[in-house]
């Protein structure tokens, strides 16, 4: 199993504004090349993990967009999905879901406390963020406050139109 976190962030590390709202990215990326490169890396995922508040987020679309993969959310207050082929999971349980679904490719989309909790504990493989030409100033960061510093070996860094950046990382563990 591979499991990747994969997501934009402004220029000065956030990954929504103060009101979890990503309406900031929406409207930078302009050129289809940005799109089509994050949408096939989540097509490439056969098992999505996200956190309550990214959930209802998505939710918020309308139609539900993961229709083909498995949905793993982590929450102790959503009692019932909303969605196709979703299970709702507390975070001591993610583990084992995420072995009940024969995860092979694993797409993490946060929020904070949630990759927080996964890189804490050895569960990242991979962190790609695309960085936006922005700076918000303040808001939701990629992770809540972690008990020791993660290092990251730098693998790959890719210019994309409309001035972003996709840096490619993996967490180096402790021998």
């Amino acid at each position: 199993m591979k499991s990747t976190i994969h997501i934009a962030a402004s220029l000065d590390g956030f990954i929504a504004d103060k009101k979890g709202s990503i309406a900031w990215l929406e409207g930078l990326a302009s050129d289809p090349q940005v799109g089509e490169r994050v949408m096939a890396f989540i097509a490439s995922a056969d098992v999505i993990v996200m956190g309550r508040l990214t959930y209802e987020h998505v939710l918020s679309f309308g139609q539900w967009p993961h229709a083909d993969q498995h949905t793993i959310v982590v929450s102790t207050q959503l009692m019932e999905p909303s969605s196709p082929d979703t299970v709702i999971v507390p975070i001591d349980g993610l583990s084992q879901a995420l072995l009940n679904r024969k995860a092979e490719i694993v797409w993490v989309v946060g929020g904070g406390q949630l990759n927080a909790y996964m890189l804490e504990n050895g569960m990242i493989d991979e962190i790609i963020v695309t960085i936006a030409p922005i700076i918000l100033g303040s808001g939701r960061s990629l992770t809540t406050e972690l008990p020791s510093p993660v290092t990251l070996q730098l693998q790959s860094v890719v210019q994309l139109p409309c001035s972003f950046i996709e840096l490619t990382y993996t967490p180096t563990r402790p021998a």
